[in-house]
């Protein structure tokens, strides 16, 4: 086996999808602004649609999407040629993802979109292909080539389109005034759900409560605080009025 410079082999990769993802930013213009206006007055849904490596691409796309502010859904082209197409609804719109823009499933997808009479934004690496010529919209992601030696593993082509897609969401997002409230709310259990969405009262214990005496000994306190398991007991006075808490990291300290 021969010798590699590993580290400087995942640098240039690094260095080439910079640079196409860079010549991207370079291309945006008036196509990009006409798909985001199509998609704000869309009644319906962002439907997007790609297959293999611009399948995923699509996927991840609806994704945020949804959780960005903008109604989407993932078709794949494969699937949508066996009953999934059947979905689409004549106030969608349609986002499909293909770098050559001659894939064959989606290619023969087009007729059926055409008929519904759904506006078409693709994202395509080729303007001069037939997804292209057959598009309302076309955003090109083409790039001068792949991060691969051969030219050949889909790199370059899916940082770029990525970039395309999210630039898209996040362009939307603004458009929109979402908040990070609205956020949250597409996010309930995750960590900005929980810290914008919960309340005390989501988390807070209102039974069996661990009451203990303010006059109580030491071991009876620690007793209930065992017995509630909750790490901390209350203490009242004779009239139930609350006079303190105390901790088990009081106890460590004490």
């Amino acid at each position: 086996m021969r010798k590699i410079n590993k580290i400087k082999i995942a640098k240039n990769v690094i260095k080439i999808e910079s640079k196409s993802l860079a010549s991207i930013a370079n291309k945006i213009g008036q196509s990009f602004q006409e798909a985001c206006d199509i998609i704000l007055k869309c009644k319906g849904r962002v439907v997007t649609i790609g297959l293999g490596k611009s399948g995923h691409i699509a996927a991840k796309s609806s994704a945020t999407l949804s959780s960005t502010g903008t109604p989407s859904t993932f078709i794949h082209a494969g699937e949508a040629l066996h009953g999934d197409i059947g979905g689409l609804k004549n106030d969608d719109v349609v986002l499909v993802y293909s770098n050559s823009g001659e894939t064959r499933e989606i290619l023969q997808l087009l007729p059926i979109i055409k008929l519904l009479k759904i506006n078409i934004i693709s994202v395509v690496g080729d303007k001069e292909s037939s997804l292209a010529k057959s598009s309302d919209i076309v955003i090109d992601c083409g790039v001068p080539s792949e991060a691969c030696p051969l030219n050949l593993t889909p790199t370059s082509s899916v940082i770029t389109a990525i970039g395309i897609s999210d630039a898209l969401a996040i362009t939307l997002l603004e458009c929109r005034g979402f908040t990070s409230k609205d956020f949250a709310k597409s996010h309930p259990h995750g960590s900005i759900g929980k810290r914008l969405l919960k309340k005390v009262s989501d988390v807070m214990f209102t039974k069996k409560l661990p009451l203990t005496n303010y006059d109580n000994k030491l071991m009876k306190s620690i007793e209930v605080m065992s017995k509630y398991n909750h790490g901390v007991v209350i203490a009242i006075d004779d009239k139930k009025n609350v006079v303190g808490i105390f901790t088990d990291g009081d106890l460590e300290e004490h």
